[in-house]
């Protein structure tokens, strides 16, 4: 089989070994381009060497991975499952910018709304620290974010062959599930390895989380606010640190070095050049609901 996705592409690869019957041919990251076309080319080729290609849904906007299309050139052998992101543990994360254009932030493409508001509306960064707290996360809507997410997932599952909503939102529940909103933790794909093979009817077996390999781990991984840990009665947590990817030459920040860093590189950008993320715009609005 294949596997066409976005970064999660080689982790459900390399978890699917918990099933002795399945070889994974190719892996498309629609974020590695050369490798990811030669993967489709190869599939295009000879779709007859593969039992089964597993792919996230895609729209036009990326036209080698489109559903529409590869369900044309594939047919039944095009199996939909369910693209992991949930905002209902990092509520405070987004991105800034288009998707081949991101701002860069403190941790990588990530950025804090809360930072966002303090520097758009030229608050000290003291003063910024001091608004990561329960009220300004329910003023803002951040302590509905895990029902929203829990209802967009199964949304998005709705037409996909192999489900997997259910399964995730059981095991979020229980088990540290995201390094970020987009990025799962190991758990995680060692689960959706299990829900691949049992859709196929194939044996596999239980790998403990420390045999599942996770590239993503290496990346960017955001807390989970204590506030919002505790308001939704989590059996787990993470330290209330940042920590940067691997290779950026930083260590984990606090809080408060968090936002320092946030505010240096929002200053050389400029708040003109900010202000054309709609993400940025918003935040300057965004102080009326916290006075």
């Amino acid at each position: 089989m294949a596997i066409v996705a976005n970064c999660h592409a080689v982790p459900i690869g390399a978890a699917l070994r918990c099933a002795p019957a399945v070889q994974v041919k190719g892996v498309a990251d629609i974020n590695v381009a050369t490798s990811a076309a030669a993967v489709m080319a190869a599939i295009t080729k000879a779709p007859e060497d593969y039992d089964a290609i597993i792919s996230y849904r895609f729209g036009p906007n990326y036209p080698l991975f489109e559903t529409a299309k590869l369900r044309g050139e594939l047919g039944d052998k095009l199996h939909l499952t369910t693209n992991v992101y949930f905002g209902g543990l990092h509520p405070d994360l987004c991105y800034a910018g288009s998707f081949a254009g991101r701002m860069p932030g403190a941790l990588g493409d990530y950025h804090s709304r809360i930072a966002m508001i303090g520097f758009t509306n030229s608050l000290p960064a003291a003063e910024c620290v001091s608004l990561f707290n329960g009220r300004t996360y329910e003023a803002l809507g951040y302590l509905d974010a895990y029902a929203e997410a829990e209802r967009e997932l199964r949304r998005r599952d709705e037409d996909n062959q192999i489900k997997f909503a259910d399964r995730y939102i059981e095991l979020v529940r229980h088990r540290l599930c995201l390094l970020t909103a987009n990025h799962p933790t190991g758990v995680v794909f060692g689960e959706y390895a299990e829900a691949i093979a049992a859709y196929f009817n194939l044996r596999h077996y239980r790998l403990p989380v420390e045999m599942v390999g996770n590239p993503l781990a290496n990346s960017a991984c955001w807390p989970i606010y204590p506030e919002i840990r505790e308001a939704l009665r989590l059996p787990y947590e993470t330290p209330m640190v940042f920590v940067p990817p691997i290779g950026k030459g930083l260590g984990p920040m606090t809080l408060p070095e968090f936002v320092d860093r946030s505010y240096a590189i929002y200053a050389r950008i400029g708040l003109a050049e900010l202000e054309k993320s709609t993400h940025f715009q918003a935040a300057r609005k965004l102080l009326a609901k916290l006075t």
